[in-house]
């Protein structure tokens, strides 16, 4: 059997040689290398040729190799160069995760903000060991042997799905994923992670004992709900929190906590996973997302590459990450990105900066559409809204979307006490405090608030004076109107029964010395068959007793139930107008000839 080698051209000793390599025949001692125009060399004399051929070698990029395979499920991609084995095991492992901790949380589809790119390759050396977000997704690339970072895919579903949880749980459930084994539809959690402590010891006792697992989801709901650690363990496991902390200080000290296996989300691999081709160019992309911080240069080499193999939209985009990274304006890539299709909802909010408002809002909103779980288009959108009810929508909408920060709901606190609704604000100050981070986060923010409360009982007490002078307003207008349509008719009324302007000089008013006005409280009525008499208290005067004759004949407004009989609690603001006389038998002043509540 003979290997042939080509000719190698790097120095003029070698360049004529051709080298073979021939299985040594039964009986012979050791193998024999021919080289053209030389007679036998021992194998020594090769040393330069294949120290030149590793230096050649070791001199060229890693690549990716000409196709790869992309294996996908839900939110998740797997692309590999290598065996496709181990990438389906990896993909299972992850819808798994997304299912048990779908179930934790109550939700049926669980998905992060972005969506999930891994690619398993030996060229994945060089590339950044967490994930970052490039083209619309999370992007990770890791060598064969290296495990996925099970417990960061959790706390970033987590992240996107609670509002901020107490510190024990942030980091100790997502520790239950970490060395998570599925098997079909068996999983394996709870694995001891490399430095165990009391808040992962707490999670694996509620999650998989049987006596506290199937109340854990009711246990998560009440931490979602606001409350704190140990009023969610006394709530949903019924027992005392200091018996269930030194139950799972135990647990910690104890070799109780084990990995357990647990029926998960009915999977077949073959069946349920999606699996097709990418190329090359499509790869490299991802794999320059990877190394942009630590290699720009090769970065946009792959993203021009991939523009020429026809991924414009995403190469484009690339480049403008480029851009940024080194300083520049990305505007001319995003545009052409967004020319080309583009469905990242991150190059329409980049292109919507520097705009006018109204080009800026039409891409606001193209990338809310994209990404509907990504609150900072909501947000940048309500920077720019004019119209405050439209603004604290936004804003309001934005900070659902990101319950963890502290900071949103602060800004939306401030702008409902601005705006007069202090009930509103009082519970955007309560979320911004249950978002901070720290202690002192949760300081700062509880002292803006008491800063902010004068500013916002000032603003509710504009905002009812407002109200009142536009009801008065209202009122005055209508009352305007009815004047109108009265002395309309009247002037109709005397010009057919042939009246003058003269005839109207003796029209006596009604409003005159003999029919005095009031002005004052009601404080009670008291009703006697068709009649009523009521008790006003004038400003700066005694009670009078006042009668009301018959209520239909006398003109009342500002008020749909103007006489509840009895004390009037509280007592009515009214101004009205009387004709005086004395009623010895009834007690009373005068005759109400019309009444106006205020």
């Amino acid at each position: 059997m003979t290997i042939s080698a080509l000719p190698i051209a790097t120095s003029r000793r070698f360049s004529r040689w051709r080298v073979a390599l021939r299985r040594r025949p039964a009986g012979r001692r050791r193998k024999e290398i021919t080289v053209a125009g030389a007679s036998r060399l021992s194998p020594f004399a090769l040393g330069p040729v294949v120290l030149v051929g590793l230096l050649i070698a070791a001199s060229l990029p890693l690549r990716a190799k000409d196709r790869w395979t992309d294996l996908n499920i839900g939110p998740f991609h797997v692309d590999t160069d290598e065996n496709t084995s181990g990438a389906r095991d990896a993909l299972v492992n992850l819808e798994q995760l997304r299912w048990v901790l779908g179930g934790m949380l109550e939700s049926k589809d669980l998905q992060a903000i972005w969506p999930f790119r891994i690619l398993i390759t030996p060229a994945a050396h060089g590339a950044t060991s967490d994930f970052v977000v490039r083209h619309g997704e999370y992007v990770l690339v890791v060598v064969p042997e290296r495990p996925i970072p099970l417990e960061r895919v959790a706390k970033l579903f987590l992240d996107a799905n609670t509002p901020r949880l107490p510190p024990e749980v942030e980091s100790g459930l997502p520790q239950l994923f970490a060395g998570l084994q599925a098997r079909g539809s068996r999983v394996t959690i709870g694995a001891s992670p490399a430095h165990s402590d009391l808040g992962w010891a707490r999670m694996h006792l509620f999650a998989t004992k049987p006596e506290y697992a199937g109340r854990f989801n009711v246990f998560m709901n009440n931490l979602r709900g606001g409350s704190g650690l140990l009023v969610a363990e006394a709530n949903a496991f019924g027992k005392d929190s200091k018996l269930l902390e030194k139950e799972a200080a135990e647990h910690l000290s104890s070799e109780a906590a084990q990995p357990v296996t647990i029926s998960a989300r009915p999977l077949d691999p073959k069946r349920d996973l999606g699996e097709h081709s990418i190329d090359a160019a499509l790869a490299n992309l991802y794999l320059a997302d990877s190394r942009l911080d630590s290699d720009p240069q090769s970065a946009e080499a792959a993203y021009k590459s991939a523009i020429e193999a026809g991924h414009a939209a995403l190469g484009q985009e690339g480049l403008a990450l480029v851009a940024m990274h080194e300083g520049r304006k990305p505007a001319e890539y995003l545009n052409a990105s967004i020319a080309n299709g583009s469905t990242n909802a991150w190059v329409y909010l980049e292109a919507a900066k520097d705009r006018p408002v109204n080009e800026a809002i039409p891409l606001l909103k193209k990338a809310a559409e994209l990404n509907p779980k990504w609150w900072v288009p909501i947000h940048e959108q309500s920077k720019l809204a004019s119209i405050p009810a439209e603004k604290e929508a936004l804003l309001e909408h934005a900070a659902k979307l990101n319950p963890r920060s502290a900071a949103l709901w602060q800004e939306l606190a401030e702008l409902q006490s601005k705006d007069g609704h202090g009930l509103l604000a009082q519970n955007s100050w309560a979320r911004a405090e249950d978002a901070a981070g720290t202690p002192t986060e949760r300081a700062k923010v509880h002292e803006r608030a008491g800063a902010l409360v004068d500013q916002r009982l000032d603003a509710e007490e504009a905002a009812r004076r407002q109200s009142s002078e536009d009801a008065r307003a209202e009122q005055e207008r209508l009352r305007e109107q009815q004047q109108a349509q009265i002395q309309a008719a009247e002037q109709r009324a005397n010009s057919a029964n042939g009246g003058t302007d003269e005839d109207l000089k003796n029209v006596v008013p009604w409003f005159t010395a003999q029919n005095p006005s009031v002005e004052g409280e009601l404080t009670r009525v008291e009703c006697e068959d068709r009649q009523a008499k009521i008790w006003v208290k004038p400003r700066g005067a005694r009670v009078m007793i006042l009668l009301v004759p018959n209520p239909s004949t006398v003109s009342i407004d500002g008020s749909r139930t103007p006489f509840p009989c009895g004390v009037q609690h509280p007592a009515r603001k009214l101004s009205l107008t009387y004709k005086p006389r004395k009623d010895i038998q009834l007690g009373t002043a005068g005759d109400v000839t019309a009444i106006h509540f205020e």
